[in-house]
């Protein structure tokens, strides 16, 4: 298959129909492009992963087991952690010897 496309004043480009199909692009989806040593381009759709393919990703190369936690499940550990540190952070320049001029901040 080969096709011809104009560059936009933007540098932008309209992928050919048949092309589109063939790689089974979707708006959104990224392209990758690739220059070879002789010049030429190849150009590849980038596969999307969800995050559920991603996981235990990081414990396969690092040879650890990690579990996989749901996104809204890490969030709220996060801000639950978060609050807490902010809290003992607070807790800390609440003290006396703060107060007192104990520490000079």
């Amino acid at each position: 298959m080969m096709s011809i496309v104009k560059v936009s004043p933007k540098y932008q480009i309209t992928v050919p129909s048949e092309l589109r199909e063939a790689l089974g692009l979707q708006p959104g989806d990224k392209l990758l492009f690739h220059q070879k040593p002789n010049g030429e381009v190849v150009i590849r759709r980038v596969p999307r992963v969800s995050a559920q393919q991603l996981a235990g990703s990081l414990a396969r190369a690092s040879g650890k087991m990690i579990p996989y936690v749901p996104l809204e499940e890490a969030r709220r550990i996060t801000y639950d952690e978060l609050a807490q540190r902010m809290a003992s952070e607070l807790q800390q320049t609440d003290s006396p010897s703060s107060i007192e001029g104990g520490d000079a901040k």
